[in-house]
C-alpha cells in the first residue's frame, strides 16, 4: 500500500473502534478506499514517525488508518 502520500489523522471516535476491537479480540472487517475488504484480528495499533498510524493484524497485514473507510460497518464521524 502506498504510504508516501500525506497521512490525514482520523477521528478519535473512529480510532476507538480499532482499540475496542483489539482489546476484545474481535474479528474485524475493514473496507479500504480501494474497495478492498480485509478481515482479521487486530494485533496492535502503531504510530510510525513520518508515515502515520497503522493497524497491524495478527496475520502481519499493516494498514494505514486513513485508508480505512469502515470497520465492521462503522464509518468515521467527527473530529478529535
Amino acid at each position: 500500500m502506498n504510504t508516501k502520500d500525506k497521512y490525514i489523522p482520523i477521528a478519535c471516535s473512529f480510532y476507538d473502534h480499532f482499540e475496542i476491537a483489539g482489546l476484545l479480540n474481535e474479528n474485524v472487517n475493514l473496507e479500504l478506499q480501494t474497495g478492498e475488504m480485509i478481515s482479521g484480528f487486530i494485533k496492535t495499533l502503531e504510530s510510525r514517525k513520518g508515515e502515520g498510524e497503522f493497524v497491524i493484524l495478527k496475520d502481519g497485514s499493516s494498514i494505514r488508518l486513513d485508508k480505512v473507510v469502515s470497520i465492521n460497518g462503522e464509518m468515521p464521524s467527527g473530529r478529535c
